[in-house]
């Protein structure tokens, strides 16, 4: 529900600015070259748009939006990574296994999203707050 809200916002925000029927995102040369240094740090894997219009902004947009309040709020929960340390890590070491079978990352890279989760958890201001 809260994406749809999001995405609502972010196409009469655009929508405001840009004629969708026209493409004139497409054709705003700053917001053409800010959308190719995004697409140029994707990696190959990536489903990134490869081409730039209103639609294709926008839905980047709000999946960016959406993944860095609520998702990241979700998803970056300490609580979950400490009832199974072997799940935690980003990185898993191939080949190493636990006693009973499961794969299990190294301990480094457990240590590090640990220190990452201690100093980006903190309050931050809503996204409805008048900036």
């Amino acid at each position: 529900e809260f994406f749809e809200v999001v995405a609502k916002y972010v196409r009469a925000s655009l929508a405001s600015v840009y004629d969708y029927g026209a493409n004139a995102c497409g054709a705003d040369a700053e917001l053409v070259a800010f959308f190719e240094a995004m697409r140029a740090k994707q990696d190959a894997s990536s489903n990134f748009p490869a081409a730039l219009t209103c639609e294709t902004l926008e839905d980047v947009l709000s999946i960016f939006i959406y993944q860095s309040t609520a998702g990241h709020v979700h998803h970056g929960s300490l609580g979950a990574e400490i009832v199974d340390p072997c799940h935690a890590p980003w990185a898993v070491v191939k080949g190493k296994r636990t006693d009973d079978g499961k794969s299990c990352g190294a301990p480094r890279t457990f240590f590090m999203q640990l220190i990452t989760f201690m100093f980006t958890d903190f309050e931050v201001p809503e996204l409805l707050d008048d900036y």
